[in-house]
């Protein structure tokens, strides 16, 4: 039986914070390590991420996975839309990079999505040297263990 996001994340840390769920990354890391290539059932869902301190809370929400349900695929699309651009060739290669490690789209009437497609962008996350430079220009320091994410 596939499990869905929410029995995945129901196995995992969560951190609350006024009313809000906040899941830890290397966690759900660990998680889908476990389940490495099993289905996971899915709707349309966004994965934001956070770093979480004593200083404060940083939303990293430019590096949120946004996962919808469509009728069919058309990444470049989004991709030039996004960016207003009339080419793909005219879009910075590190943008076109972000925007295919941050969208997902899954063929209707599918509903499931691979787990390792899931921890491949927690990689992204996780070894983005941009996220750590900015979270150590902000907050002055960078730890792994502090990475977070909320799901709506």
């Amino acid at each position: 039986m596939t499990e869905s996001l929410n029995d995945l994340l129901n196995s995992i840390s969560v951190l609350e914070r006024s009313d809000t769920k906040y899941y830890k990354l290397n966690d759900f890391h660990s998680a889908l390590n476990k389940m490495y290539g099993e289905a996971v059932e899915l709707s349309d869902t966004i994965i934001t991420p956070f770093y979480i301190c004593d200083s404060g809370i940083l939303e990293i929400y430019d590096y949120e996975l946004n996962i919808r349900l469509v009728d069919s695929h058309n990444k470049e699309a989004l991709i030039l839309t996004k960016t207003g651009k009339k080419s793909i060739n005219e879009v910075n290669p590190e943008i076109v990079q972000k925007l295919t490690n941050c969208y997902l789209e899954i063929v209707k009437p599918q509903r499931v999505l691979l787990t390792n497609i899931l921890e491949k962008y927690v990689d992204y996350v996780k070894t983005s040297p941009q996220i750590k430079e900015r979270i150590s220009e902000y907050l002055h320091e960078f730890d792994n263990e502090k990475l977070y994410f909320e799901v709506y």
